[in-house]
């Protein structure tokens, strides 16, 4: 197996996306080997606050806030 992102078990995201399927989809797609295209990543190494919102993409899921 590659690299990891070294935010991967601490990633607030998964919080509120709790579900097996999609965790699954977002650790396969961005979590694992080629972390760096992750947005909320890429925010954090820059010292910029994360929303929690923010999806790995960069879109924004306002259903998360609740």
């Amino acid at each position: 197996m590659g690299e990891e992102c070294p935010k991967l078990e601490d990633c607030p995201i998964f919080e509120k996306y709790s579900s097996d399927a999609s965790r699954k989809i977002w650790v396969k797609s961005y979590c694992r080997d080629i972390y760096e295209k992750c947005e909320r990543y890429q925010k954090m190494q820059r010292g910029e606050d994360v929303p929690i919102t923010m999806l790995p993409s960069g879109e924004h899921a306002e259903h998360l806030k609740k």
